[in-house]
């Protein structure tokens, strides 16, 4: 199996910047089995422009929302099937990945977590009466 992955495949190690490889993808994937909380890699792809397929671990489809496909997690078969489809010239992925970009940008942008975190912590200081 490995000598039929070789020729498509290229190891590349630690790398800098990413977002030079994030161009030159078509899609990002997830295809984790457990263990993920917030996936970074989901935002950075999105904030890439790339729309994502994902496992549904951790908090994968929470950050993907609308803007990709969240598969179980471990249903090989079905990842294989979306990444297949998602080769289709017809596949909207200009459309899809402005759309991911759009959301990591309105949901996780540095100001809009800041100040959910104040939010938060206000919300708990008036709870506590402190």
């Amino acid at each position: 199996m490995a000598a039929a992955i070789a020729a498509p495949v290229h190891l590349l190690g630690q790398t800098q910047p990413i977002e030079s490889l994030m161009a030159a993808a078509d899609v990002g994937v997830l295809a984790s089995h457990f263990g993920e909380g917030f996936p970074n890699v989901l935002a950075e792809s999105m904030a890439c422009g790339l729309p994502c397929i994902a496992t549904d671990v951790g908090d994968a489809a929470q950050v993907v929302g609308d803007t990709g496909q969240v598969l179980p997690p471990g249903d090989t078969k079905a990842l294989a099937a979306a990444m297949a489809r998602w080769e289709d010239p017809a596949m909207p992925l200009a459309a899809m990945g402005q759309a991911a970009r759009q959301r990591v940008e309105q949901l996780y942008d540095i100001t809009s977590i800041i100040r959910q975190y104040e939010d938060m912590w206000s919300d708990l200081v008036r709870l506590t009466g402190d």
